[in-house]
């Protein structure tokens, strides 16, 4: 939810500063995101009236009064960005629209709005105005206060859990290990003979793209894995055993062994007791061990200072920007596949070492 209380330029202000107003608060309004409430109310000092047959939809037909050039401006800018004036979509009596009131209770308005976007209007309920019972008099305000209901219907964001792990363990079994080859060479062969009947488009040797292949690859391989191995089903553990507690509670029993050692911190060994006596030490230590005495007489150490290598030339870089690389070969990818770790989480494709392997 985004909230802005905002204050417009009277009527006797130039255009200059109307618009510099309506600026400043288009830019905020874009700074908001898109599925926020977001609300705008305060004193826009403009008549807005009612709308007629097939007008504006971010007008009611609810409004007060006729509408003024400033009035058009506000209408423009809830259309611009998808808001509606709450003020003028329920029907009330007149002491229940009109927000400002004169001095000498002569002349009434509604001058006062509450912006809303128009995604949330089904959840505007009301909205009217309350006069006080000082308003419009001496020492009163001559402005009521807006008063709007919305109902929120908060519905929680459903958390993806992650699909658990393929049950890897499975493959220590030399039968499942045989049966996972087995299922896995005939769909890779299925596959391979759809892969060559495939028309060729845009030039290439088949109709797919190597993102398709791709994606046909690790549907395979994790349609298989689930068929022959399962996935994990974990156990619920207990948080702690009882022998955890009970010795959770014989450690905090024991003498700390360390105690004595903080309290030694004198030079000489003896045992400081009061605060500080160890503040103090403390701070000789550091003392110290920041400020070093040094022999003036004693000659300065010969400190080396190494360059830095030089950059590399121009000429060298321009001699490897052409050099091509060609894919890696069979080889190359089988070695890569044995120097993955077991025991590890997959990448994004879900599929863990050990099924590679």
């Amino acid at each position: 939810m985004a909230m802005f209380a905002v204050y417009a330029p009277t009527r006797v202000s130039s255009e200059q500063a109307i618009d510099t107003f309506y600026a400043e608060l288009n830019e905020a309004v874009k700074k908001t995101p898109k599925r926020d409430l977001l609300i705008i109310g305060g004193d826009l000092n403009a008549h807005v009236g009612s709308r007629q047959a097939n007008g504006n939809r971010s007008l009611g037909i609810h409004g007060y009064g006729e509408r003024c050039e400033r009035g058009t401006r506000l209408v423009q800018f809830a259309q611009a960005n998808n808001l509606v004036i709450a003020n003028t979509l329920f029907r009330h009596k007149p002491s229940h629209v009109i927000t400002w009131r004169s001095r000498d209770g002569r002349t009434s308005s509604q001058l006062d709005y509450l912006l809303v976007s128009s995604r949330w209007r089904s959840s505007i309920q009301n909205c009217r105005a309350y006069r006080g019972p000082d308003t419009g008099s001496k020492g009163g305000s001559d402005h009521t206060l807006v008063k709007m209901s919305v109902k929120i219907r908060l519905v929680a964001r459903k958390r993806k859990e992650p699909p658990k792990r393929f049950d890897v363990a499975r493959l220590k079994d030399p039968t499942v290990v045989e049966q996972f080859r087995v299922q896995l060479s005939n769909r890779f062969t299925a596959l391979e003979h759809e892969h060559s009947n495939e028309s060729p488009e845009d030039g290439n040797s088949s109709g797919s793209s190597v993102n398709e292949d791709w994606q046909k690859f690790r549907n395979t391989l994790q349609e298989v894995a689930l068929e022959t191995l399962g996935r994990v089903k974990r156990k619920r553990r207990r948080w702690m055993s009882e022998e955890t507690i009970r010795l959770a509670t014989k450690k905090s029993l024991l003498p700390s062994r360390h105690s004595a050692e903080f309290k030694q911190l004198h030079e000489h060994g003896n045992i400081l007791t009061s605060r500080d006596e160890v503040v103090d030490r403390w701070k000789r230590h550091f003392q110290k061990l920041l400020n070093p005495q040094v022999d003036p007489s004693s000659p300065a150490p010969n400190l080396q200072v190494t360059q830095p290598p030089p950059p590399p030339s121009s000429t060298l870089i321009n001699q490897y920007a052409g050099v091509k690389i060609e894919p890696p070969d069979e080889e190359e990818i089988l070695a890569a596949i044995k120097k993955l770790k077991n025991h590890k989480a997959p990448g994004i494709d879900a599929i863990p070492a050990e099924i590679y392997k």
